[in-house]
């Protein structure tokens, strides 16, 4: 069974590689509970926001079996960057925060190896690429930056 792992590259195109089951290393202390997640919900209806999957990748999650025959269950675990603005932000103000948005994943894909095919290792790869995305979209923004405009590395892990 092939584990297909979809990665950004330096000019944020999607590049999708895949892997043998038999290359894995798997850490069996792993369970969603040890993943960290930031908060998911928005304080007022009145923002937009935007994500882009930095890493994402599919990994089997168990058998079901019925009459008809099993099939293997997949997982999927996605790395993503988000960021949030009011939506009456005036229009050069929001395609400057999607030129930083860009830069700061670039930054975060610089520092995610796609290598890291091991859900036990994303609670790594969330820890550097958070800072590294935030502080590059800060620089970029600079004067432009205000604290409604909320910037962020998030991980979800879901059945498919």
């Amino acid at each position: 069974m092939k584990i297909k792992v979809t990665t950004l590259d330096d000019n944020l195109n999607e590049e999708l590689k895949e892997y043998d089951l038999s290359e894995l290393e798997v850490d069996d202390d792993w369970s969603d509970e040890t993943i960290k997640q930031v908060d998911t919900t928005l304080e007022a209806a009145s923002k937009e926001c935007e994500d882009k999957t930095i890493m994402s990748f599919d990994l089997p999650d168990g058998v079901t079996c019925t009459w008809r025959g099993c099939r293997v269950r997949m997982r999927v675990h996605r790395l993503y960057a988000e960021v949030c603005y009011p939506s009456d932000t005036e229009e050069a103000v929001k395609e400057a925060i999607m030129s930083c948005f860009k830069v700061g994943l670039r930054a975060a894909a610089a520092t995610v190896s796609a290598g890291i095919i091991v859900p036990a290792v994303l609670k790594a790869a969330v820890a550097a690429a958070a800072p590294a995305f935030k502080g590059a979209f800060v620089t970029c923004m600079a004067s432009k930056m205000s604290d409604a405009i909320t910037v962020d590395v998030k991980y979800e892990s879901y059945r498919r």
